[in-house]
This record gives C-alpha cells, structure tokens and sequence, in this order.
C-alpha cells in the first residue's frame, strides 16, 4: 500500500512498457484477494495481468527503497495516489452493499468528526476503547477505520476525507491520509 504512490507516478512508463512484470511478496499470499488494499489499488489501475509472485527470473528488476512501516512520501506521491484514488471512485458505480456517507461533509461536520484507526494486533493503541469514550463524551463523532475488517476499498477511500482529525498508529495505512482535507490533523 505505501508504495502505490511511487508506483502512480510511474504508470504512463508502465503502460508504454507492456512487457514489465511487477512482483508482489509471497507474504501477500494469504490476503491478496479482492477487497485487499493494494490488490483493489492493481485491480483499478489495470495492472493485475502484470502481477507476479513467488521466485522470478529477471534480466533487470528495480526494488522501490523501503523503509520499516513503509518508505517516506513525497508529497507529490501523495498527490498522486488522491487524486488516482478520486479519478476511480468517479468512474466506478457504487457496489458496495454499505450506505454511501453524506457526500460532501460540510466544514463544521468535518471539524468534529475523528477517525481512529484500529488495528488489533501489532502497533495498536493500546487503549483503544478509553480514546473512543473520551472522543465521544466530548461531543465528537467518531469514525473507526478496523484494519482488519473487509470494509470494502471504495468505502476507504470515502472514508478518510470525513474527519478532520486521525489517531492512527504508524504504517503503511497512513498512505490514506492522502485523502485527508486540507487543515486535517494527523496523529
């Protein structure tokens, strides 16, 4: 997922090179299916008949440089991966079976709403359910983003930009902080 952005950017030489493979970790094995972050982000961008996986055999390859929990963005990488994720959810029809959020959710609706990222096995918050109690005695709707939930892509997408703040732990999700109004808080 962190590395959509970079991969973005480099679309118009993917699509002039039809011959080039991209290599997907074997530790995506389990969970690259449909409703997977990045398979989604593959799938829309038209990429899927250029995934490999497993052992390859290559005259050149090219390793993105990475980081723990992800490379550093650039900010034109986050630009990219808005304004990609925007284009698609224009062109898409609405399949998912959950209700559609309030589209466009007005500044004030937006300045007291607060997403929280759950995740439930390593880097969690580790007093979750306090934070949320407290987030909502005082007045605030709270969104929950569970990491682990198969909450369909396009909802993701539509999800973010509804909070004018984010408690997250860190990682590669944070890519979807792309999709974050202008003056939003991230923490």
């Amino acid at each position: 997922v962190d590395l959509i952005g970079r991969l973005i950017l480099m679309l118009p030489y993917l699509r002039d090179h039809p011959e080039i493979k991209i290599h997907v970790p074997y530790y995506y094995s389990n969970t690259w299916k449909p409703g997977h972050h990045a398979y989604e982000w593959f799938h829309r961008l038209g990429l899927m008949s250029r995934v490999v996986s497993g052992r390859i055999i290559a005259r050149v390859a090219h390793q993105l440089d990475r980081m723990p929990c992800g490379p550093r963005q650039h900010p034109l990488q986050l630009l990219a991966v808005r304004d990609a994720g925007r284009m698609i959810l224009a062109q898409q029809p609405q399949q998912s079976p959950h209700p559609q959020p309030p589209q466009p959710p007005t500044q004030g609706d937006r300045d007291r709403t607060v997403l929280v990222v759950r995740r439930n096995t390593t880097r969690r918050i580790s007093n979750h359910q306090q934070l949320m109690d407290k987030l909502a005695s005082a007045g605030l709707q709270v969104l929950v983003h569970d990491v682990e939930d198969t909450t369909p892509w396009e909802d993701l997408l539509r999800l973010w930009p509804r909070a004018g703040a984010v408690v997250a732990p860190h990682g590669a999700g944070l890519t979807n902080a792309a999709f974050l109004e202008p003056g939003s808080a991230l923490i």
